[in-house]
């Protein structure tokens, strides 16, 4: 939202919706959220054209930002999803639900791409 001040007695406010960015898979529900992890709806539909991320733990509440009670959960989804995303490549799902073994499908779940845990992540994407 942007606010702007029009000499002598104006204002103007201009407000741009959230963006649907990808979706949470948590307890048999979707939670959709923008680019900057806020949620903006819940779902029990699978959304169409959305990298679903399936997660374990976290708290999702509309309007508010995911929490993780493990940060380094968020980091490495992240990490994978920012790679892919630089790379061109079209991801459908990343898997979060066990930390010790993430994977990703990709090209319509045609392949599965998985990277085994967070340990040297950044190496394994790299390679």
């Amino acid at each position: 939202m942007k606010i702007k001040r029009q000499l002598p007695d104006s204002l103007t406010v201009e407000i741009t919706d959230a963006t649907e960015h990808s979706a949470y898979f948590f307890n048999n529900k979707y939670y959709i959220v923008d680019k900057d992890g806020y949620v903006l709806k819940e779902d029990i539909i699978l959304p169409k054209n959305l990298v679903i991320i399936k997660v374990k733990k976290a708290k999702f509440s509309i309007g508010k930002q995911v929490e993780f009670s493990d940060k380094s959960v968020e980091s490495s989804i992240k990490k994978i999803y920012k790679h892919l995303n630089e790379n061109n490549i079209k991801i459908n799902s990343i898997d979060a639900t066990d930390k010790a073994y993430y994977t990703t499908e990709i090209l319509d779940g045609r392949f599965a791409v998985e990277y085994g845990s967070k340990n040297e992540l950044d190496k394994k994407i790299r390679d």
